[in-house]
């Protein structure tokens, strides 16, 4: 029997923010090439021009943000990470192009949203389906396709309360992205997360 979704989201999770320390560790030896340097710059330093979708992102995130202000004001955690996820669009816009872009999210978050997240609080939970939105944007080759999509029908299953306004933006990435949502017992595991990311990584 397969774990429970919620475990494996934690995993994969847990995977990503593993992953960037080990990214932070290599940039720094990277940094010392000149052409990895400039590489690096464009997918990192450089920020892009915003549209019309990427504003729409970010004007359902203020809306998030006031939402989350009026239930549940003292959760920091999911208010710190709100604002890191606005962050997230602001310097790499709503479509991640890489692994860089994955990982800014996930690897920058505090360890009490994460808390908040486990406990199911709505906020957390509505903060994280807009992570997966972003996250369903990436390149459709990336090696976690169809697992935002998977996490967040499965949280959004758990919310007691539809939110349906609150949560039309990640409804229309994700009708967008036309990907049919596989099962909770087909989600990524992190041990093979990691071999298609070897592989992803050393092609690229």
């Amino acid at each position: 029997m397969g774990k429970p979704a919620t475990v494996e989201v934690f995993e994969i999770l847990h995977a990503l923010r593993s992953g960037a320390i080990l990214l932070e560790r290599y940039l720094y030896d990277l940094r010392k090439h000149r052409t990895l340097k400039m590489i690096l710059g464009r997918l990192w330093y450089e920020h892009p021009t915003l549209d019309a979708d990427d504003d729409a992102a970010l004007e359902a995130l203020d809306d998030v943000g006031q939402w989350v202000q009026s239930i549940d004001p003292e959760s920091c955690g999911s208010l710190r990470s709100l604002d890191i996820l606005r962050q997230t669009v602001t310097h790499f816009s709503s479509r991640p192009k890489g692994w860089l872009h994955v990982v800014f999210w996930p690897s920058a978050v505090p360890q009490e949203y994460l808390d908040e997240l486990k406990e199911e609080r709505p906020a957390a939970v509505v903060i994280f389906i807009y992570w997966c939105a972003v996250l369903s944007n990436a390149p459709s080759t990336w090696f976690m396709d169809g697992w935002a999509q998977t996490a967040a029908s499965h949280y959004m299953g758990r919310l007691r309360s539809p939110f349906g306004d609150l949560l039309a933006w990640p409804r229309s990435q994700f009708r967008k992205q036309k990907v049919s949502l596989i099962q909770d017992s087909d989600i990524l595991t992190p041990q093979s997360m990691y071999m298609d990311l070897h592989v992803s990584f050393n092609a690229s």
